[in-house]
């Protein structure tokens, strides 16, 4: 893995951690605009407890750092098999 795609990968994870954090963060301190239905599907072990945080927290991780490497990998193919 080239340092790009690190660097994309670990960005990836680190923005969609956030993220969550600060959605959940929103739907605990703002019940009344909470996203829970949106949250459900996307995260299958989502909850307000703390383990349904944490497992949301590291599937948000894996799904950011996916993007990432997608992000990087995907464009680099297409440019290599177009020559």
């Amino acid at each position: 893995m080239t340092y790009t795609t690190r660097v994309w990968t670990l960005t990836g994870a680190v923005i969609a951690a956030l993220l969550y954090a600060g959605c959940v963060t929103w739907d605990v301190l703002v019940p009344a605009y909470a996203m829970n239905a949106a949250w459900a599907p996307l995260f299958p072990s989502f909850g307000l407890t703390g383990t349904g945080f944490l497992l949301g927290l590291l599937e948000s991780l894996a799904y950011g750092a996916l993007l990432g490497w997608l992000v990087v990998f995907v464009p680099a193919t297409v440019a290599r098999t177009a020559r």
